[in-house]
């Protein structure tokens, strides 16, 4: 055996822990410079508010319980970013009275947003005798009563960011949007046939 071959097994484990020691640090390059950008850009969430909405039919049928109801929304999303653009996917809304679903879901179709730009959609939500849970019935005509129904409009898909100039993206996040709508309404609700169109100006809660 000659004296070289533990010299090379000592030169191959050296250059192995070298490439080693060079892989780490490009990680640790690459993680940082991640940070940097993330830190740099603050990516804040799209904004949403409901200025207006316009009622179709707002009934409630007694034996059963029944609740029809067909409105059109309008819905003003903002992208508060200087160098992020949105795309919203599989964006979907309707409404709800007190955590009940009281119309079908309505979709809204994959939308491209902008820097700092803004997108408004006007989705018709319907729900056609839908059943209503007996404790709801009582808090309905006491609401209807009080001249204001407090429903609860939500949108639900996904988004994602894009650094502006660059194809640099993020992977799809969950959108889960809760906008609070009072409904003026009479005791015999709004008959369909008799449109009212009610301001709203109501920002919502995005997470």
């Amino acid at each position: 055996m000659s004296n070289d071959e533990p010299c090379s097994h000592h030169d191959k484990k050296l250059k192995n822990r070298h490439f080693v020691i060079a892989g780490l640090v490009i990680l640790v390059i690459i993680g940082i410079t991640c940070l940097s950008v993330w830190l740099g850009l603050h990516p804040e969430k799209p904004r949403f508010e409901i200025p207006d909405a316009t009622i179709h039919n707002l009934t409630l049928n007694s034996s059963p319980d029944l609740l029809s109801s067909v409105f059109q929304i309008t819905i003003k999303s903002r992208n508060p970013n200087a160098r992020l653009a949105f795309y919203y996917d599989n964006l979907n809304v309707f409404a709800t009275y007190r955590d009940q679903q009281i119309s079908l879901y309505t979709s809204i179709p994959p939308t491209y947003q902008g820097h700092e730009e803004s997108n408004i959609w006007s989705p018709l939500l319907m729900g056609i005798n839908v059943p209503i849970s007996p404790w709801n019935v009582y808090a309905l005509a006491q609401d209807q009563a009080g001249g204001t129904i407090p429903l609860v409009i939500r949108i639900m898909g996904e988004f994602r960011w894009r650094l502006v100039s660059t194809a640099i993206k993020s992977r799809a996040t969950h959108l889960h949007v809760s906008c609070p709508a009072y409904i003026p309404c009479s005791r015999s609700g709004i008959q369909g046939g008799t449109s009212i169109k009610v301001p709203l100006l109501v920002d919502c809660e995005v997470s």
